[in-house]
C-alpha cells in the first residue's frame, strides 16, 4: 500500500511534543561534495544525528549533505539507517539550503519490506529569492504497518537553483510539533545585558579579542586602523589598559615595539603572573613574520623582549586563520587549526610543553566538540577543565557563537556536550574571542552592537553554571632572605604527590611580584627558584569545590652560603612516625639535585618537633626523621660524609608551642649549609 502525505512544511495546530530518532548510519548515497580542501565538510556523514543548524535561519552550511549535482539532477538520493526500528507517522527532514528537492521517500522494513511512501511531482521554480533553509515535516495519512529500519531520500536538483543541503533526517510514530531549539548553558536568560566598557578602551575603530588577566586588572586587546597604530592604515596594534581604583578601566596605551611592528599584532594569552604574552605569529629580526607562535617576557615595567618562537612538533595549518589559548598552567596550549585529521575545517587541539621547552604534535580533541564547521577562538579557563570556543556548526542565534564544554579526564578527548552561552552573549551576527578573569565571573568580548563606533569591547556577566570551577589565585612577592631586595625568579608548583610540575610562572623583575591560578581539588606545593639560591617551598590544600579566593604569600631565596639555612616544608611522615611519605617525593628529588649541582658543598639536616610529648620521644622522633632523610639521599648516590643528621627536639622553636598554628610550625626538617667550596 502507498502512505499518502496529508501534511508537509508545517503543522499549524499545537501538537504535544513527541520524540523524533535521529538517522544513525549513513548506507548508502549518490554523490557529495567532497571539497579537496576541506574534506570532512558537504559529506554524506554530516546526516547522522539531529539537526546542527536551525534551517530556517541558514544560508547553507558545511555541516549538511549536499550532492554534486547542481540544479540539473534527478538521480541523487541518501540512504540513512536507524538504531531502533520503529513504526513511522512523519518524516522530519532538515533541509539546510535550497529546500523542495525532495522527490520521492522510500522507507524500508526490518524485515525487508520497501515502500513508497512519498513522491511530487517535479516542478521548477523560477523565482529563487530565498535560499535559506526549511524544517520540512511530511505526515503520513496511517501509520506505517512495519516497522521501519531505514529512510531513502531521492532528490531532482532540477526543482530549484543551486546546490541542495539536506542536514538530518528524523521519524517518529505520532505527528511532531518539532523545532530546533538552542541548547544553552541554565540560566542564560537571568543575567544582565552587556556593559560597553567606554571611551578608555573603545574608539571609533575596531577593538577587537580582548585578553584580561587572570587577576583582572589588565586588558589586552587589538585595535584595527587606529590612528595611533604603529603600522599602515588598516593594521592591527596590541593595546593595553590598566584598571584604576574605582574599577574602571584606565585609557589604553599602545604597548609599542617589539610586539607591535609594521604588520597585523595581536596577542594571544597573557599568564598569571603578567610577565609573558603568548603572541600570534613568528617574528623575524628583518621585521617580517611567518605562521605560528611566540613568547614575549617582561624586561622592564613597560618593556618587552623581543618574540621567541615556539617549537611545536609536525606544527602545521592548512587554514588561512587561527587561535590559540595558553593555560594559567604554561604547560598547554588549545590551538584552534586545521589539520589533516580535521573534522572539517578548523578544529581544536591541545599541545603540551616538554622538559626542553618545546612542545608535543597537536592532538585532536574528539568529535564532541569539533564539528564540519570551524571551531575557533577557544579560551581555556583558569580551572583548567572549562572550555570556551565559537562555532557554527551548531544550532545557535547567528552566524556564529560562542559555546563551552568541560574537560571529563585527562585524554583531553573526553568533553560534555557543548552548550550555547545564551541570548546575552551571543547575537544574530558573528560572536566569538571572549575571555575571563580567574574568578570566571564576567566575560570580556567584542561586539557591534550599542558600540560607540564599530566594534567594542564588552563586558558581560556569566551565568552560574557557565563558570569555570572555582581556582585560588596566590599573589606576592619573591625576596632575598637576606636584605629583602626583590628577585626575579621562576616560580614553580606542583600537585603534591603527582609526577612533573603543573605549572610555572615568573616574577617581576623590578618588583619581584608573582601570581599563581591553582586549580581546586589537590595539594600543591610552590617555591621560587633561582641560580645560587636556596629555595624554601610553601604548600596549599585545596579541596575540590568552594569559591574563588585570593591570598597573599610573599617567597624568599636565601643566597647559597656557608650558614645559610632552609625549611623543606614538603618532605612529610605520618604523626609519630618518621617514614617518609610520597607527597614529598618532589622535595627530595629537589634536594638531590641541589646536591649534584654543588658537589663540594655539606650540609646538616635537622629535626624538629613541637613541645606536645616528652622530651626523650621528641628527642628521638626529630633524630629519626633528620636521619631518614639522609638515609634517602644516601640510598640515592650522596656521599654520607656530606651529610650530617641532627634531631633538635623542641629545644629550637621557630613559633609559639601555645597554638596549634605555632606547633605546626615547629614541626618541620632543615636543611643548613656546613660547608661550601
Amino acid at each position: 500500500m502507498r502512505y499518502l502525505i496529508i501534511l508537509s512544511c508545517f503543522i499549524p495546530q499545537l501538537l504535544a511534543a513527541q520524540s523524533i530518532q535521529w538517522a544513525a548510519v549513513v548506507f548508502d548515497k549518490s554523490s557529495e561534495l567532497a571539497l579537496p580542501k576541506h574534506k570532512g565538510q558537504y559529506v554524506a556523514k554530516e546526516v547522522v544525528g539531529p539537526p546542527s543548524v536551525i534551517a530556517e535561519n541558514c544560508k547553507g552550511t558545511p555541516c549538511a549533505w549536499t550532492p554534486k549535482s547542481k540544479s540539473n539532477g534527478d538521480g541523487e538520493f541518501i540512504k540513512v539507517g536507524y538504531k531502533t526500528p520503529q513504526k513511522v507517522k512523519q518524516i522530519t527532514v532538515s533541509e539546510a539550503f535550497n529546500p523542495g528537492a525532495i522527490e520521492k521517500i522510500v522507507a524500508y522494513g526490518s524485515k525487508g519490506e520497501v515502500r513508497l511512501i512519498f513522491e511530487q511531482t517535479p516542478e521548477l521554480s523560477k523565482e529563487n529569492k530565498d535560499r535559506k533553509g526549511k524544517l520540512t515535516k511530511f505526515v503520513l495519512e496511517e501509520q506505517t504497518d512495519f516497522l521501519v529500519s531505514a529512510i531513502q531520500l531521492h532528490l531532482n536538483t532540477r526543482m530549484v537553483y543551486g546546490y541542495n543541503q539536506i542536514d538530518a533526517i528524523g521519524i517518529s510514530e505520532e505527528e511532531v510539533d518539532y523545532q530546533v531549539e538552542v541548547q544553552t548553558v541554565a540560566g542564560a536568560d537571568e543575567v544582565d545585558d552587556p556593559v560597553n566598557l567606554g571611551a578608555n578602551i573603545n574608539s571609533p575603530t575596531d577593538e577587537l579579542a580582548p585578553l584580561i588577566s587572570p587577576d583582572g586588572q589588565l586588558l589586552y586587546y587589538t585595535r584595527q586602523n587606529h590612528p595611533d597604530n604603529l603600522g599602515d592604515k588598516g593594521n592591527q596594534d596590541v593595546w593595553c589598559a590598566k584598571l584604576g581604583e574605582d574599577g574602571q578601566f584606565l585609557p589604553a596605551e599602545n604597548i609599542g615595539a617589539p610586539i607591535n611592528n609594521e604588520r597585523n599584532n595581536s596577542i594571544c594569552s597573557v599568564t598569571p603572573d603578567g610577565q609573558t604574552l603568548l603572541v600570534l605569529n613568528v617574528y623575524k629580526k628583518d621585521g617580517g613574520s611567518e605562521k605560528g607562535l611566540s613568547f614575549s617576557h617582561k624586561e622592564g615595567a613597560d618593556r618587552w623582549s623581543f618574540p621567541e618562537a615556539l617549537e611545536i612538533e609536525d606544527y602545521y595549518n592548512h587554514n588561512k586563520f587561527g587561535e590559540y589559548s595558553l593555560a594559567n598552567d604554561g604547560k598547554t596550549l588549545v590551538l584552534a587549526i586545521e589539520r589533516d585529521d580535521s573534522e572539517g575545517a578548523k578544529d581544536i587541539y591541545v599541545s603540551f610543553r616538554n622538559e626542553d621547552g618545546s612542545w608535543t604534535a597537536p592532538l585532536h580533541t574528539g568529535e564532541v566538540l569539533n564539528t564540519a564547521a570551524s571551531e575557533l577562538s577557544p579560551y581555556l579557563a583558569a580551572d583548567g577543565k572549562t572550555l570556551y570556543f565559537a562555532t557554527s556548526g551548531r544550532p545557535g542565534y547567528g552566524e556564529a557563537d560562542m559555546f563551552m564544554s568541560r574537560r571529563l579526564d585527562d585524554s583531553w578527548t573526553n568533553w560534555s556536550e557543548p552548550l550555547n552561552l545564551g541570548p546575552k552573549l551571543n547575537t544574530s551576527d558573528f560572536d566569538a574571542y571572549y575571555s575571563l578573569p580567574a574568578s570566571g565571573e564576567y566575560a570580556f568580548f567584542s561586539s557591534s552592537e550599542n558600540s560607540l563606533g564599530k566594534t567594542d569591547i564588552m563586558k558581560v556577566q556569566l551565568p552560574e553554571s557557565a563558570r569555570p570551577e572555582a581556582v585560588l589565585l596566590v599573589r606576592g612577592r619573591v625576596f632575598n632572605a637576606l636584605d629583602s631586595t626583590p628577585l626575579a625568579a621562576s616560580v614553580q608548583y606542583e600537585s603534591l604527590g603527582k609526577e612533573g610540575p603543573s605549572g610555572i610562572a615568573r616574577s617581576n623583575p623590578q618588583t619581584g611580584a608573582y601570581s599563581l591560578v591553582l586549580p581546586s581539588g589537590t595539594n600543591y606545593g610552590f617555591l621560587a627558584q633561582k641560580e645560587k639560591f636556596l629555595s624554601e617551598s610553601k604548600s596549599i590544600d585545596l579541596p575540590k569545590g568552594g569559591e574563588y579566593k585570593e591570598v597573599v604569600v610573599d617567597l624568599y631565596l636565601h643566597p647559597i652560603q656557608k650558614g645559610a639555612k632552609i625549611r623543606l616544608n614538603n618532605i612529610f611522615f605520618d604523626t609519630n612516625k618518621y617514614n617518609l611519605k610520597e607527597e614529598g617525593q618532589k622535595e627530595l628529588d629537589r634536594l638531590l639535585a641541589l646536591m649534584a649541582q654543588y658537589p663540594e658543598m655539606k650540609i646538616e639536616i635537622g629535626g624538629h618537633t613541637d613541645s606536645r610529648g616528652s622530651l626523650a620521644a621528641n628527642q628521638t622522633l626529630s633524630n629519626n626523621r633528620a636521619k631518614a632523610v639522609v638515609d634517602y639521599l644516601q640510598e640515592h648516590g650522596i656521599s654520607a660524609k656530606r651529610m650530617k643528621a641532627k634531631g633538635y627536639g623542641e629545644n629550637d622553636p621557630a613559633a609559639s608551642n601555645e597554638t596549634e598554628e605555632g606547633r605546626a610550625f615547629n614541626r618541620r626538617i632543615e636543611l643548613k649549609v656546613l660547608e661550601l667550596d
